[in-house]
């Protein structure tokens, strides 16, 4: 679907389509929503690039509901996708690693009651490896839903 507005003169074409990955991206905000039982989806790389890839990185915060249970984790992330590199911030000391090494390198986990909410390096469509750039997010846990939302705010 095309949509065309003048704005000063200029014209002005928008190409709306469904996000693959991100539920909702915005120019300072990327979120990603996942689901149980036990499935991973990516998060918008050219979204966490764009807002993390800066000297200040980007705030994420990491939530998880289940039926009878509710964390949430914020922490910073610093992304050089240039050279498939990421830093994340615990507190004082952090966690710095290469993306797209083969293997998949565990950026947080978010834990609370019977689920697990973690995040890597690794490929959603290739579980169990890190070929290409870019972070997955996984609920485990019984089969009741559960969710995992990852925000990413710049």
């Amino acid at each position: 679907m095309r949509v065309r507005m003048v704005v000063s003169g200029w014209l002005l074409i928008l190409l709306l389509g469904s996000h693959a990955e991100a539920a909702e991206v915005s120019l300072g905000r990327s979120v990603t929503r996942q689901r149980s039982p036990s499935s991973r989806k990516g998060l918008d790389s050219e979204a966490v690039a764009r807002l993390c890839g800066d000297e200040d990185g980007c705030k994420m915060v990491v939530s998880l509901e289940g039926p009878y249970e509710a964390a949430s984790l914020t922490t910073r992330l610093f992304v050089d996708a240039g050279l498939n590199r990421w830093y994340v911030a615990r507190g004082a000391s952090g966690q710095y690693s290469w993306d797209a090494n083969v293997t998949v390198n565990s950026v947080l986990s978010l834990g609370s009651g019977a689920y697990t909410c973690p995040v890597d390096d690794g490929d959603y469509y290739n579980p169990g490896f890190d070929f290409f750039a870019g972070f997955e997010v996984t609920v485990s846990g019984p089969g009741t839903e559960a969710t995992c939302t990852v925000t990413i705010i710049d």
